[in-house]
């Protein structure tokens, strides 16, 4: 088990992933459409990807990975209109003889994901025996009374100083540090707003394995996560059979301007106290099965000085057009020059929902 926290009130919660060893087998019963488009019915706007104009609102759920990307749950969470607030049940726990308050929001195991009325990711599974997940004996049964060998220090004081750029900061700490080593009450988390096959993303951001982004998303920096199998893994050029993770990109040095509806990266969410627009790989849908996982690989990407006096660092919605901007020489690694691969740390962000694209 895993477990951290964060909530709009700041109340002290942990948050817990459930893993289980077994995979159930499954098949998808049917398929979504071919890509999407960028639909001009969706224009930019500076806070998400695209205006939620001209799109379906769906939430994802145990099946989604075998339904039409336009059916909805059912799920234990729900958003409001917005959507910018995600609310989850919040279960009753222990960990080392403390009250612990936590929410799930992932399963491997299909039977659970159902009973719990979470997402199922059977990539999950692959990071048990490893220190990115505490065993734990508890059954997990209606949801509560799990026991977590450690929780989350929420004693620490938040730390984020832009420097003149923006990203990196000058200086950066987490507000909460995960420790080494019949409940019906609820919490509501602020969503994180990113990009998804030319659509609207939404998840909810819950830590990272570097304490510079844990800093950012002021989420919970919880170290251990980075044991998770493993950088890189689902890469065209690797796609390891034991890997927990899937690739994310974020930009370093978008666009910045909290008016400007091509902003994006971290430089612009440090900056404009705004969602940085990161570009999710794959989310849970039969088109992508089983790829998904909230473990997410970070990889950063720098645009390069050319790329940025030509006006060529437009905000990018889509995972392989993104990647493709290394192909043609207009961006790089970070720091500026260096290979586009896994930067070497990761962050747990569970998708909540998608604004799928219905008017072509």
């Amino acid at each position: 088990m895993n477990a951290i926290g964060k909530s709009i009130s700041r109340a002290v919660i942990i948050r817990a992933v459930a893993l289980t060893a077994a995979i159930a087998a499954a098949a998808a019963t049917s398929v979504m459409l071919a890509g999407t488009a960028l639909a001009a019915s969706q224009p930019l706007v500076p806070a998400r990807c695209f205006a939620q104009v001209g799109v379906d609102h769906v939430v994802f759920g145990p099946d989604s990975f075998f339904e039409p990307n336009t059916v909805q749950g059912p799920t234990s969470f729900r958003e409001n209109a917005g959507p910018t607030v995600v609310t989850y049940p919040l279960y009753r726990g222990t960990s080392r003889g403390r009250d612990a308050y936590y929410v799930i929001t992932d399963a491997s195991d299909l039977s659970v994901a159902r009973a719990l009325g979470v997402n199922y990711t059977p990539k999950l599974a692959r990071a048990a025996g490893t220190a990115a997940v505490q065993d734990s004996t508890s059954q997990v049964g209606s949801g509560n009374g799990i026991d977590f060998p450690a929780s989350v220090d929420f004693s620490h004081t938040r730390v984020l100083t832009p420097s003149a750029q923006g990203f990196p900061p000058s200086a950066a700490q987490p507000g909460a540090v995960g420790e080494p080593g019949g409940n019906h009450s609820t919490v509501s988390y602020r969503e994180t707003d990113g990009c998804y096959d030319n659509e609207s993303v939404h998840y909810a951001s819950f830590d990272a394995s570097d304490p510079t982004a844990a800093a950012i998303e002021d989420v919970t920096y919880a170290p251990d996560l980075n044991a998770a199998p493993s950088p890189g893994c689902a890469d065209p050029a690797v796609v390891a059979a034991t890997c927990s993770r899937e690739p994310l990109i974020a930009f370093t040095n978008g666009q910045t301007g909290a008016a400007n509806p091509e902003r994006q990266g971290l430089s612009a969410a440090i900056l404009d106290a705004l969602t940085p627009l990161n570009i999710l790989k794959e989310v849970p849908e039969p088109t992508a099965q089983f790829d998904y996982s909230p473990m997410w690989d970070i990889h950063l990407e720098t645009w390069t000085g050319t790329a940025v006096a030509q006006g060529l660092n437009l905000r990018q919605t889509d995972f392989s057009t993104a990647q493709q901007q290394i192909t043609n020489g207009l961006a790089t690694g970070f720091p500026a020059g260096a290979p586009f691969g896994p930067s070497g740390f990761i962050v747990n962000c569970p998708v909540v929902s998608l604004d799928v694209n219905i008017s072509g």
